[in-house]
């Protein structure tokens, strides 16, 4: 089982054998936290104690480790391992953990826990695998989202991954079997997570953290799955997407168009419902030059605002002067605030004023209708 777990994470790549592990170039360590409960001499089943759970995670933090994959749980919390927990989420380790292959919606700890990434697993034809644990929403408390707490689904029924030499045929020299569970699902998360550190890492060193890992696989996962499935179903978020996650910062604006000096002419917004535990916040942004006129070609940029963080976003006006900025959002947000940042170079934050006397021409706070 932790062999399969390891492989899906960091299986050589490009040696022609067996598969490839999702987190390409990564290190792993591992630490034993269960053991084999046997009876008369035969295997009946495994016992994970929570000592040892919340030592190996207070351990892997204080060792320096990026992302703790936990693919086990039970049906109990644990205040050590909670202790444990938040100790690594504290230090910035993104945590990760199997959501349980039970068929309901009971909660499964460690997965439960806030700080924790809960991932239930998807099958071959991208449904939810018919063992995964899953999310319900059924706004029984609309205050709560406590029966939405599966975070992502990931691929894990069935998963071809590294198993010990022990279990080899002795016609095969390489050791790989099939295995299904969201214990298989789960290392797909971690090893996405891996990817996205060491990217962050080279690209925007200032925002290499656990924060935004998270927000990067939760934020940026498909609410749709590959035949048009509703993932949010399932899950608060939806299915991982490792592309998705890697890239979901957002491009860099195209080089600024030379000309007049700008400011913002208006600021408007709007908000729209859709389908599932989405909705879209959207502003439009009128661009003037110094003699009221309007500006195409300008990019603009915004910061949003929301509770789960915040975001930089950009839009390039058209001839009328005006273009539009939209975040599609979890339900889970009530509001985005945005906020004007800059019109390239010659921007004139100074001369920004609003004709229809809406907006105060810099900052709109849209709200879930």
């Amino acid at each position: 089982h932790g062999t399969h777990v390891a492989g899906t994470i960091a299986m050589q790549t490009d040696n022609g054998a067996g598969g490839a592990g999702v987190g390409w170039n990564t290190s792993i360590g591992a630490f034993k936290v269960c053991y084999m409960e046997s009876l008369v001499g035969i295997a009946v089943g495994s016992s994970c104690q929570d000592a040892d759970i919340a030592s190996a995670i207070t351990r892997a933090t204080d060792l320096g480790y990026d992302v703790i994959n936990m693919s086990f749980g039970q049906a109990a919390p644990s205040q050590v391992v909670k202790d444990a927990l938040d100790y690594a989420s504290a230090a910035g380790v993104v945590l990760v953990a199997a959501a349980g292959n039970n068929n309901n919606w009971q909660k499964f700890y460690p997965a439960a826990y806030a700080d924790v990434i809960a991932v239930g697993a998807t099958n071959a034809f991208d449904d939810r695998a018919g063992f995964s644990t899953f999310s319900v929403d059924d706004d029984l408390d609309p205050t709560t989202n406590d029966d939405d707490w599966v975070d992502v689904l990931a691929p894990g029924d069935p998963i071809l991954s590294t198993v010990p030499t022990n279990h080899c045929s002795p016609a095969s020299p390489q050791c790989f079997q099939w295995l299904r569970g969201t214990s298989m699902a789960a290392p797909h998360v971690s090893g996405v997570a891996a990817l996205v550190k060491n990217y962050l890492k080279l690209n925007d060193p200032a925002n290499a953290n656990g924060t935004e890992i998270r927000r990067r696989i939760q934020d940026c996962a498909d609410a749709t799955g590959a035949m048009g499935q509703n993932m949010l179903a399932w899950s608060g978020y939806g299915r991982l997407n490792a592309a998705g996650a890697l890239t979901c910062g957002g491009a860099a604006p195209p080089p600024e168009p030379s000309g007049p000096n700008k400011h913002v002419g208006d600021l408007d917004n709007s908000s729209t419902v859709q389908t599932g535990k989405s909705w879209v916040a959207s502003v439009t942004v009128t661009v003037h030059d110094e003699n009221e006129q309007p500006v195409s070609g300008a990019v603009v940029s915004a910061s949003a605002v929301h509770n789960a963080g915040t975001e930089d976003i950009s839009c390039t006006t058209d001839n009328t002067g005006r273009c539009a900025m939209s975040l599609t959002l979890h339900k889970k947000n009530d509001t985005v605030t945005y906020t004007i940042t800059g019109i390239g170079s010659l921007y004139l934050a100074q001369v920004n004023h609003d004709p229809d006397g809406d907006s105060d021409g810099t900052l709109m706070v849209v709200t879930k209708p």
